[in-house]
C-alpha cells in the first residue's frame, strides 16, 4: 500500500515539476508544442517547446521544473510534511529522478552548452546525410533551438565524458546521503533543522 501511495505522490511531484516548465515557457514567450508522456527512456511526462530564442532560454526552461522541485522540498521541509516517511521517500526518489546523469533536464542542458567544435564534428561523423540536406549551419541552428527529446539524439557527446563522471559521482553522492542508513535526513538530523 505503501508503495502506491509513494507512486502517487512522486506523479503529483513530477507534475509540479512539469508545470515549473510551462510557466517559464509562458513567461519567456516560448512556443509550446506539446505536453505529453513519453517511454523513452523511462516512462516520464515532458513538455517541448520550440523557436526557443537564446541559449539563456533554453537553460532558463531546462532549469524551471528542478527550480520548482527545490521550491516543494523547501515548502515540504518548513511545513513539517517531509516527516511522514511516504513523503520523505517520494522527494528522495524525485530527486534521484530529476538528477540523474543518464537522462535528465540536467543532461539536456548540458548538451545544449557543448562547444561548437564538438557539435560539428559529430553532426559531420554521424549525420552527414542531414548536414548535405540542410547545411551545418541550418542543422546547428535546429539543435540548438530545439528543446526537446531530440536533444537526446547527440546525448552521446555528453555521456562518459568528463562533465558527466563529475555528473555521476555527484548523484552517486547524492544517492548515498538520500538513502545512506546514517545520512543526516535519514536519521531526521536536516529535517529536525526545519
Amino acid at each position: 500500500m505503501e508503495f502506491i501511495v509513494i507512486l502517487a505522490i512522486i506523479t503529483l511531484f513530477t507534475l509540479w515539476h512539469e508545470l515549473g516548465h510551462i510557466a517559464v515557457a509562458r513567461l519567456r514567450g516560448l512556443t509550446i508544442e506539446k505536453f505529453g508522456f513519453s517511454w523513452r527512456p523511462y516512462p516520464h511526462p515532458y513538455v517541448a517547446v520550440s523557436d526557443v530564442p537564446s541559449q539563456r532560454d533554453g537553460l532558463l526552461f531546462l532549469g524551471a521544473g528542478s527550480a520548482f522541485t527545490l521550491l516543494l522540498t523547501i515548502v515540504l521541509s518548513l511545513t513539517g510534511i517531509w516527516r511522514f516517511e511516504v513523503v520523505y521517500w517520494a522527494i528522495c526518489i524525485q530527486w534521484l529522478i530529476e538528477t540523474n546523469p543518464f537522462y535528465s533536464d540536467l543532461t539536456l542542458a548540458a548538451n545544449s552548452l557543448l562547444p561548437e567544435q564538438r557539435l560539428r564534428a559529430y553532426l559531420a561523423e554521424h549525420q552527414p546525410d542531414h548536414v548535405d540536406q540542410y547545411g551545418m549551419d541550418g542543422l546547428l541552428a535546429y539543435y540548438r533551438s530545439t528543446i526537446d527529446a531530440t536533444v537526446g539524439r547527440y546525448l552521446n557527446l555528453y555521456a562518459f565524458s568528463a562533465p558527466w563522471y563529475l555528473h555521476f559521482v555527484l548523484w552517486i553522492g547524492l544517492f548515498a546521503l538520500l538513502f545512506g542508513p546514517h545520512s543526516p535526513l535519514a536519521t531526521g538530523v536536516l529535517i529536525s533543522l526545519f
